[in-house]
């Protein structure tokens, strides 16, 4: 069955790119009219072990490091965009080791932070820190009740989603007002590059993205 673009829901989608040697079964497809690439699964399962791979295959993507390198590189970005002096509450969405939320704490420490991080075992200590809250569960589960965020923040993490349109929906609600979001992403132009020789369209990513 050809599935709908998750982004703008048409059926006008291409299938471009079995992935070889994915253990979901994963092939990539191309939405002609807004351009998503999206994942997904021939067998509709995830894999049921966790299993830590340096390999260059679709089954790499478990050494959890990516969000803590990124972080030296986002945190100038983050210093001269962000209009600090009007964040009082602050979302991480894929928490992971708690770079971002740890910085924040010790910046700003007049700012109340949630973390979403469904994996425990990278939590660590900055759960307990103070006027830290942290879900561990994915955040399509999440309920936040009535809480509104002033800047919501992910790094890596929108790829991983089952929708990003449902997801984005509810980020949207859970803005204030003139809240921001940061988001960075993966950049597909990776695979124009010669000098890669991992797989790109690994078994953790659902959706995929370039900049235009």
């Amino acid at each position: 069955m050809i599935p709908l673009c998750d982004a703008c829901l048409s059926k006008n989608v291409l299938c471009v790119y079995p992935v070889p040697g994915s253990e979901r079964g994963m092939v990539v497809y191309l939405c002609v009219g807004c351009g998503l690439v999206q994942s997904i699964s021939d067998t509709h399962t995830q894999t049921k072990t966790r299993l830590v791979r340096a390999s260059s295959g679709a089954d790499w993507g478990n050494l959890r490091i990516g969000k803590s390198l990124r972080f030296a590189s986002l945190r100038p970005i983050l210093e001269s965009e962000i209009p600090w002096e009007q964040i009082k509450s602050v979302l991480d969405i894929g928490s992971s080791r708690g770079d971002f939320i740890s910085w924040i704490q010790k910046t700003y420490p007049s700012i109340t932070l949630v973390g979403v991080e469904p994996d425990a075992h990278v939590i660590g200590t900055y759960a307990t820190l103070p006027r830290v809250t942290v879900y561990t569960k994915r955040f399509e589960q999440c309920d936040f009740g009535t809480k509104k965020f002033d800047l919501i923040y992910l790094c890596h993490t929108l790829e991983h989603m089952d929708s990003i349109r449902t997801a984005m929906i509810k980020m949207y609600d859970l803005l204030g007002e003139g809240g921001l979001v940061f988001l960075e992403v993966p950049n597909i132009a990776v695979i124009t590059d010669p000098d890669v020789v991992e797989e790109f369209f690994i078994d953790k990513h659902n959706f995929h993205f370039h900049p235009d």
